[in-house]
């Protein structure tokens, strides 16, 4: 009899995910899709053969048939079964996708994420502990950023990589299985999947998207009246200021701090994946980068990068600020957001992620940071320990018995 998986998405990773494990010989997989109608397009073009993974030449070229077993917008119908479930969406959609798979996860399966965020296992544990599960009846795992660049060219039929990258690390617990499942998820993907130092926080700590983004978009826009058309796009990288790269770099400084204290008070706890922005540049992009000078110099020479806008909207003749793309509803309220809450229980000052989470707030219409507190009316929309009742850095799953001098 063969395994079986479900993934829960209809985007380009799940796509991606879904078929490279329904193309192994052992394993079937399914595929929860409630957004839309893309359990619908994704049954279309299962009927007419089932995903097609294909990879670029640098990638070797290959092509890896996964036709999934079912596709249902109702988790009743996919997720029992299934000793893996993988997310595979923005962090906006944890919480619902968490909620609807609860009350069908067997016991002992494993729950995970293709691109962790900060407080994903404490999201997964508070919906399974609302359908009465204890976190020791499932096993979970979240990998640090996405294996591929990749588009969907056919709902359930054909999708692109564009570029894998060589290995994606991950972390999961408990301990004692984490190198296991490190094996398995390698193995289904095709890739290297090496433990992270610092576990789910150093995941979270470590994502650099939430030290770029909302810092470009904050340069770019904090003195937009609303109303005012751009002629043409801002580039995101390229045309960085020094205000934005300053900024960047006081959050990074601040997440520092943050880690150095986590450290000191945590026994046996290594956030050393918690990489400063200045030195991931050249760990990520170092063969891209043509001046390396600055950290400004570092995104505008990158080649990578190039062309790269800011997020807009068409408006009149021109062109409107995105404010609600991902690079703040995301990386703010389920990222940044959860840094500085962290922050919060920790002691640590930070005024330019404060900054930024302000102008962020009243963009978005939301209400997150309250007189310098994590307390605001739509906390529940966001992955910050406070809104999962965490009042001190011993609360938080991982520290729990670890923390010294609170």
């Amino acid at each position: 009899m063969k395994r079986r998986a479900c993934v829960l998405g209809g985007g380009n990773s799940a796509h991606v995910t879904a078929g490279l494990i329904a193309g192994q010989p052992d394993w079937e997989c399914n595929i929860y899709a409630d957004y839309g109608d893309e359990a619908e397009r994704i049954q279309a073009g299962a009927r007419r053969g089932g995903i097609r993974v294909h990879y670029g030449q640098q990638d070797g070229g290959r092509v890896v048939h996964g036709p999934p077993r079912a596709v249902s917008r109702n988790a009743s119908e996919v997720v029992p079964g299934c000793e893996l479930l993988i997310l595979c969406m923005s962090a906006q959609g944890y919480d619902s996708n968490a909620r609807a798979i609860a009350a069908h996860v067997d016991d002992g399966a494993v729950i995970g994420t293709i691109c962790g965020s900060n407080g994903f296992d404490w999201c997964i544990d508070e919906a399974m502990a609302a359908v009465g599960r204890a976190p020791d009846s499932y096993d979970v795992f979240a990998m640090q950023n996405l294996p591929w660049a990749c588009r969907v060219e056919k709902p359930g039929l054909d999708v692109r990589v564009l570029g894998a990258k060589p290995f994606m690390e991950i972390t999961a617990r408990p301990g004692a299985r984490a190198s296991e499942i490190a094996a398995l998820i390698g193995e289904l993907i095709g890739m290297e999947c090496p433990l992270i130092p610092g576990g789910f926080l150093g995941v979270g700590l470590s994502n650099i998207c939430q030290v770029i983004h909302p810092a470009v978009m904050h340069d770019n826009f904090k003195d937009w009246d609303g109303e005012s058309i751009f002629q043409e796009k801002p580039l995101f990288y390229q045309g960085l200021s020094e205000e934005a790269a300053d900024s960047m770099s006081r959050v990074s400084d601040e997440i520092q701090a943050a880690r150095a204290v986590l450290e000191e008070r945590c026994q046996g706890l290594d956030l050393g994946v918690v990489h400063h922005v200045f030195e991931w540049t050249l760990r990520a992009y170092g063969e891209y980068i043509s001046d390396r000078s600055t950290l400004r110099t570092r995104f505008a020479s990158n080649s990578a990068y190039a062309g790269l806008a800011c997020p807009m909207v068409a408006s009149g003749e021109g062109w409107a600020p995105d404010l609600h793309a991902r690079y703040l509803a995301e990386d703010v309220p389920y990222n940044l957001l959860a840094v500085r809450g962290i922050a919060e229980l920790a002691g640590v000052p930070t005024p330019t992620i404060d900054t930024l989470i302000d102008w962020s707030q009243k963009a978005l219409g939301k209400e997150w940071l309250v007189d310098g507190r994590v307390s605001g009316k739509d906390l529940a929309e966001t992955f910050a320990p406070q809104r999962f009742g965490f009042t001190a850095l011993g609360d938080i799953p991982e520290l729990r018995g670890k923390t010294q001098g609170q």
